[in-house]
């Protein structure tokens, strides 16, 4: 099961929910700060109404585009302060999409909950579940994923033979006659905006015009993002686009110190090897990243039996401690100190960037201007 949770706000820069209006084709939320409009029974999302713009969405995108498509649709709860909807889909797995408005709130919930396969259902591959949300392309043109990332886009027609030309990657244009003159000699690539899942939590749109408005996707937790804080995960692209990748309990508390380890990460998984939790994808994952001396505590961490994991930045390899963590409901466990010893710890004789999984060491200076991405000409990761 995932429960991957992510709350849609709509920001406006310059009451208590409604019982869902239904009808036979669609269903209406409406909190008297924003409104959303679902199809009956698929589950698509088809307009959000805010702050006097009566829809966000993009509403050129074919409706055959959008998706999987629910057949089943029922209200899960309804209460003065809450409305969740439920939109399930039955196929070879069964995939229930769940989108909750609660008072007060100028945004919504939406996550996808329970994927079970019987016994009886053929096998098949599963390789990537997301949400998308296409914004309007009149209005949306300014992205932001951090403080120092944000920039306007190209518009999807840029991307079109006539405006662009393809580089090696399909997904990497070169833009030769952009709509907008000053974007002339980029290069659009969604990879470009990446983000690995321990630096998100925050991305969206901003738009032009009155009223100003901004779209965000807040990530209030990883533990539901396979691959653990290392692994990258697309934001926004143009589109505009903004994407969000994918149970009650008691939760339990580990804590303790990894020595010698000044600002290394560590993490519980189901992974039962080194290194495994970066292609874990059937588990939750809970990482923090130590102090100074080494120490850690990890809360919130749902009943189950988990590996300890680690990584040191300055040191090549991983961690993974022998013994189990068994975490029950309301548990509290000390580790105690946990000891890393690197496979290699000696002397360097030469080296190219630094051992902390990223790419900063392998700066370009003189990069071919022909290849250049503005947003990261001045970035501090350069």
């Amino acid at each position: 099961m995932y429960d991957g949770r992510d709350l849609m706000v709509l920001q406006q820069l310059s009451g208590l929910p409604f019982p869902p209006y239904a009808t036979t084709r669609s269903v209406t939320l409406d909190n008297g700060l924003a409104k959303l409009t679902i199809s009956r029974p698929d589950g698509s999302l088809t307009g959000i109404s805010y702050g006097g713009m009566d829809n966000l969405l993009d509403v050129q995108s074919k409706s055959s585009s959008r998706g999987l498509r629910a057949t089943e649709y029922s209200v899960v709860n309804s209460s003065k302060d809450c409305i969740e909807l439920s939109f399930r889909s039955n196929l070879p797995i069964s995939i229930d999409k769940r989108i909750i408005m609660r008072s007060g709130v100028s945004g919504f919930y939406c996550y996808a909950t329970i994927y079970e396969r019987s016994t009886a259902s053929p096998a098949f591959d599963l390789v990537q579940t997301r949400m998308v949300f296409i914004l309007r392309r009149d209005k949306f043109h300014y992205m932001a994923i951090t403080d120092e990332k944000q920039r306007i886009m190209p518009m999807p027609e840029d991307r079109l033979p006539n405006r662009c030309q393809e580089l090696i990657v399909p997904e990497a244009v070169l833009l030769t006659n952009p709509i907008n003159p000053d974007l002339k000699g980029e290069v659009d690539d969604k990879y470009q905006y990446s983000m690995d899942n321990k630096d998100g939590g925050l991305h969206g749109w901003i738009s032009s015009g009155s009223p100003t408005i901004g779209f965000w996707v807040v990530i209030p937790t990883n533990e539901y993002r396979n691959g653990g804080p290392t692994k990258q995960n697309l934001t926004c692209h143009t589109g505009p686009t903004c994407l969000t990748l994918h149970a009650d309990f008691a939760p339990g508390f580990v804590s303790g110190a990894l020595i010698p380890a000044k600002s290394a990460y560590v993490g519980l998984s189901v992974a039962r090897t080194e290194g495994g939790w970066e292609v874990e994808s059937k588990g939750y994952q809970f990482w923090v990243q130590t102090d100074s001396t080494g120490a850690f505590s990890i809360n919130n961490v749902i009943p189950g039996i988990y590996g300890l994991h680690g990584w040191v930045p300055g040191f090549v390899g991983n961690y993974l401690d022998k013994k189990l963590v068994n975490i029950s409901a309301g548990s509290e466990t000390e580790l105690g100190n946990v000891i890393y010893l690197p496979t290699r710890d000696g002397p360097t004789v030469w080296e190219i960037g630094f051992p902390d999984r990223t790419a900063t060491g392998f700066y370009v200076p003189d990069v071919n201007p022909m290849y250049i991405n503005k947003l990261f000409i001045n970035s501090p990761e350069k």
